[in-house]
C-alpha cells in the first residue's frame, strides 16, 4: 500500500562517482575503450541514469566502430564541487546535420541505433536533474556530453 500511495517519483539507488567509475571500466576492459578521468570530489550519483546513459552512448559508438574500423573511443569523466561530466567521445564520422536537431527530442528510427536510445537516455537524465547533449560534433571529434550536480 505504501509504495501505490506514494508519489510516482523514481527513486534510482546511488552510488560515489569513483565506484561507479571502477565498475564501469571493468565492465568494459579489453573492448578498446580508452578511459580517463579527473576525479577531485567522489559525489553519489544515480547508477541508473549513469549505466542507461554510458551503455547506450558506447553501444552507438561501436556500432559505429563496425562500419569505421579505425574509429577509437574515449570515455572521460570529470567531476569537481561543481558537478559532474561524463563524456563519450569517437574519432568518427559526424551524426549528420538533419538528425541533430531530433536526437534528443523524438523518438528517432534509423539503420545505427542512434535515436530511441538517446531519447530514452535524455529523459531519464532531465528527471534526475541531469543533461545529455551532443557536445560536439566534427569529422574526428564526435562528443556527447552528460553533466549535472
Amino acid at each position: 500500500l505504501d509504495k501505490l500511495s506514494a508519489p510516482t517519483t523514481e527513486t534510482s539507488e546511488s552510488m560515489t562517482i569513483r565506484s561507479w567509475w571502477q565498475e564501469m571500466q571493468s565492465k568494459y576492459a579489453g573492448r578498446d575503450i580508452d578511459f580517463t578521468e579527473s576525479i577531485h570530489a567522489d559525489t553519489a550519483i544515480p547508477v541508473e541514469v549513469f549505466n542507461t546513459v554510458t551503455e547506450n552512448l558506447l553501444d552507438n559508438a561501436r556500432s559505429k566502430r563496425l562500419t569505421q574500423s579505425d574509429l577509437s573511443i574515449t570515455v572521460a569523466l570529470q567531476a569537481d564541487n561543481n558537478g559532474v561530466k561524463l563524456r563519450v567521445i569517437d574519432s568518427g564520422s559526424p551524426v549528420p546535420d538533419e538528425t541533430t536537431a531530433q536526437l534528443f527530442n523524438e523518438v528517432m528510427f534509423s539503420e545505427n541505433g542512434f535515436g530511441i536510445g538517446l531519447y530514452q537516455s535524455s529523459q531519464l537524465a532531465k528527471r534526475a536533474g541531469y543533461n545529455l547533449a551532443l557536445e560536439s560534433n566534427n569529422q574526428g571529434n564526435v562528443c556527447f556530453c552528460l553533466s549535472g550536480s
